[in-house]
């Protein structure tokens, strides 16, 4: 990640390591880049959840962009849930997805986007998750979306 970073943005790359964390952060601070991703690609500065941020409308508008910021958005912040449940001593599973967020305008375009592509899915939790529990929609789900999380398809493909 590091190297596409600096390749993309010809700028140096600071890492901090949390020993609790899950993750190590990246940082790249350059006053020009947050102009860039400000100004041009209409991002927001500050906290996604206070703001209600969205995403940018040149996004939202096109199909193969909204595909692609749907795969990361439920790469990074979704599940892929195995629901086991037993009746009469046999037992069945079988795949969801879920994504959960606290920002309405996101989980918006989550469930649109899903929509828009004939997969259907539900808003939960009081808006703040949506859920696809269809077989057939999850297989349509991994066929037009996909996934580049090793997670999600290691369980998808089990």
């Amino acid at each position: 990640m590091r190297k596409l970073i600096v390749k993309l943005f010809d700028a140096p790359v600071s890492t901090y390591i949390e020993p609790n964390a899950l993750a190590d952060s990246l940082v790249v601070s350059r006053r020009e880049l947050v102009e860039y991703l400000t100004t041009d690609v209409g991002l927001k500065v500050g906290s996604k959840v206070r703001q209600q941020a969205s995403v940018p409308k040149w996004i939202a508008d096109s199909v193969e962009y909204s595909k692609a910021c749907l795969r990361g958005l439920v790469d990074t912040d979704g599940c892929l849930i195995i629901h086991k449940y037993s009746v009469k001593n046999k037992t069945y599973k079988y795949k969801k997805l879920g994504f959960s967020n606290s920002s309405r305008p996101i989980i918006d375009f989550v469930w649109s986007t899903l929509e828009r592509l004939g997969i259907k899915s539900r808003v939960a939790k009081k808006g703040k998750e949506v859920r696809v529990d269809g077989q057939t929609d999850m297989k349509k789900y991994f066929s037009i979306i996909g996934s580049n999380n090793p997670k999600h398809l290691r369980r998808w493909l089990k």
